[in-house]
């Protein structure tokens, strides 16, 4: 349901609109979560390690992540994929 078993959850975020969420791990993915479901409505992939923070865009159409991999990631909500890459 939630991220690996004994994978630490490293942070968590809001959404500025409130009703998503999102929870970053050492499991090195991202996932997206509503208030109302107790399954990731997404599953981000594409760091390689430990995902140690995440935060939103003003209009929660994407997130950004930071790992320890050495990338901060942009993301694409709606369709789940990496837009960029730093």
């Amino acid at each position: 349901r939630g991220h690996a078993y004994g994978s630490p959850v490293w942070s968590v975020s809001f959404a500025p609109c409130g009703y998503y969420f999102a929870s970053c791990g050492s499991d090195a993915t991202i996932r997206i979560w509503t208030t109302d479901r107790s399954t990731p409505v997404r599953v981000l992939v594409g760091h390689t390690l430990s995902v140690n923070c995440v935060a939103w865009h003003p209009n929660c159409n994407y997130l950004v992540s930071g790992s320890d991999d050495g990338t901060v990631r942009m993301w694409d909500v709606q369709s789940g994929n990496c837009v960029r890459l730093f």
